[in-house]
């Protein structure tokens, strides 16, 4: 009978247990948040404090920017003292740049700075916020004061090279990106040392630099960049080497191949054009500029009737607005072309 009993219980149990269950469990967010209010209606700050940093945090790894930021914003009304106080606006600051309120990022960056100039970082962040406003100056002064505190640090000495890149400062540039290669010999520096020496016309040392980059470690985008220096030269053998390599490495790399077969149209290697806009149409088979350029290859094969095939496909397909006016010649040109046959 006990035995019977057991069973009874053993079966009743879990069912109310179940039934019991079908409450919604609080989440670790819905914990806090209670755990806030309590503190909030004790008017207990220090605790309310730490409850309210808690809950920012807990909200911020689970990428809720947002309402991170919020929970932040009223944990500064907490009057903190001076060090959490610079450690909640640089949090606070870090989760507007996820948010990309760029205004609000650099307003608490500068108010966290005010409170500990020593903090490298923050320097190096308050940087960028600036480099993505255009503001090269004051980026410039940011990343110089970073570099102050943290001499050999790669990002900010690339971040302060691209600065003065983009302000046109060609050769202070350059001076950085040498900085930053000094303590990594990273692909994006030699990148940017090159496309700055292309910029200011000196192809042979744009070129240089990557052939002295790929001396060390051979990478993918020195290639393609180094293709496209030797194609500026007139170097269209070398050209052509160097985005064979390229896409030997990455096959899937289509803009690659779009450049390779109009390097081929432009040396009259007709042939290999024709199969490399043949594979382009199997993997776009509705873009206009690859029917334009078989059409053009379909000509200069003597297979005019293909090319009317492929004009006619490119009017279906809606072609970009650059794409037109040679549409019209190569329309004329082929008109011109039937005219003398009947002739």
């Amino acid at each position: 009978m006990k035995r019977s009993v057991a069973w009874v219980v053993w079966l009743i149990v879990p069912t109310v247990a179940l039934g019991q269950g079908t409450r919604a469990v609080p989440s670790a967010i819905d914990r806090l948040r209670q755990e806030t209010e309590r503190w909030a209606e004790r008017g207990n700050q220090p605790a309310l404090l730490k409850a309210r940093l808690a809950l920012g945090d807990a909200l911020k790894d689970q990428q809720r920017f947002g309402e991170a930021a919020r929970e932040y914003e009223l944990a500064l009304t907490l009057t903190p003292a001076r060090k959490e106080r610079h450690h909640i606006l640089a949090t606070l600051g870090r989760c507007y740049e996820q948010l990309q309120e760029r205004q609000r990022m650099i307003a608490a960056y500068e108010k966290a700075l005010a409170l500990d100039r020593k903090d490298g970082e923050l320097w190096e962040a308050l940087g960028q916020a600036y480099l993505q406003m255009d503001l090269y100056a004051k980026a410039i002064e940011a990343f110089q004061r970073a570099l102050q505190l943290r001499p050999a640090e790669f990002a900010t000495l690339f971040a302060l090279g691209k600065a003065y890149q983009r302000m046109g400062a060609l050769g202070l540039a350059i001076e950085q990106y040498r900085r930053a290669l000094a303590v990594s010999a990273r692909p994006e520096a030699y990148l940017a040392v090159s496309e700055c020496h292309a910029r200011q016309g000196k192809l042979e040392l744009a070129i240089a630099t990557l052939t002295e980059a790929s001396a060390q470690l051979s990478h993918m985008a020195y290639d393609i960049q180094l293709g496209s220096l030797y194609l500026r030269q007139g170097a269209l053998d070398q050209a052509e080497t160097m985005w064979d390599r390229a896409l030997s490495r990455e096959p899937g790399r289509e803009d690659l191949r779009l450049q390779l077969a109009l390097l081929y149209s432009r040396r009259g290697q007709w042939h290999k054009a024709d199969q490399a806009f043949q594979r382009l149409r199997q993997k776009h088979p509705q873009d206009a500029v690859v029917s334009f350029f078989q059409a053009l290859v379909a000509v200069r094969q003597g297979r005019r009737a293909e090319a009317q095939a492929h004009l006619s496909l490119v009017a279906k397909q809606s072609p970009p607005a650059w794409l037109q006016p040679y549409l019209k010649e190569f329309h004329r040109l082929l008109q011109g072309r039937a005219s003398g046959e009947r002739t």
